[in-house]
């Protein structure tokens, strides 16, 4: 019961980087809802721009050098805390943590990284690694080419009553998902796909609202609630602490 708990976790609320460490080879396609066409004139750049804008833009997300995220979130009853350690370019950890023990692990240190379940590691290979790291780098998102990502826009949708440019992002693994960007603000509100997990390939909705600007950040903002709905499987993590430019040593991605 507790193994198949703690791969629960990793499948749907370890946020797009654990995802990433999954093998995508025989994910099927995300059904497709249907999208209007959008004007000619806007581009999946100009898009993805606008949400950097947004969050904060490009010359405060530069000025970030590392950043903690907490959040809470109850499984099956039981509460549990997702930790996010970044150190932008190219570290990162997340853990899943409950019941006085931690579930899950996973770490990405430049070249290397691991996963590692109740004791059990494991090593990432280099294709889990390419999908990792672009989660690491706070600015991943204006240079995708780094880490091989493709972007097309794909028209617009309406999300919560509100109109979405919607992107279908490929990244070098092959793994496509669709993403919703509010027209009018630009904040990305939702992300879908598929994810392989212990059950098989089950459609995934990321929701985020609520942004918040992290204190001390200058104006970094991020989602304070995220809702994640894999299968008919529903979890609603929201934001504890959020802290910036620590100074987290090395060694917390080892």
């Amino acid at each position: 019961m507790m193994k198949n708990f703690c791969l629960f976790l990793l499948a749907t609320i370890a946020l797009p980087a654990l995802a990433a460490a999954q093998s995508v080879d025989s994910v099927a396609a995300a059904p497709k809802k249907e999208i209007q066409v959008t004007q000619k004139t806007v581009t999946a750049e100009d898009v993805i721009k606008k949400y950097i804008a947004a969050i904060g833009g490009e010359e405060v997300i530069k000025k970030i050098s590392d950043l903690k995220i907490e959040r809470s979130a109850i499984v099956q009853q039981v509460p549990i805390v997702i930790t996010e350690t970044r150190k932008t370019p190219d570290k990162l950890k997340i853990t899943i943590e409950g019941m006085g023990m931690v579930f899950q692990k996973v770490v990405v240190n430049k070249d290397k990284g691991y996963q590692e379940y109740q004791g059990m590691k494991k090593d990432l290979s280099p294709q889990e690694l390419t999908g990792t790291l672009g989660e690491a780098d706070l600015l991943a998102k204006l240079h995708p080419e780094k880490y091989g990502i493709t972007r097309e826009l794909k028209g617009t949708e309406i999300v919560d009553s509100a109109l979405t440019y919607v992107i279908e992002e490929k990244d070098a693994t092959g793994k496509v998902t669709h993403q919703y960007y509010n027209a009018a603000n630009g904040f990305l509100v939702r992300k879908s796909g598929n994810e392989n997990t212990p059950q098989g390939a089950l459609p995934t909705t990321t929701s985020y609202r609520g942004y918040r600007e992290v204190e001390g950040s200058g104006g970094y903002k991020i989602p304070g609630i995220v809702r994640q709905v894999v299968g008919t499987q529903e979890v609603v993590s929201t934001l504890k602490v959020a802290e910036v430019n620590k100074s987290i040593p090395d060694k917390e991605f080892e």
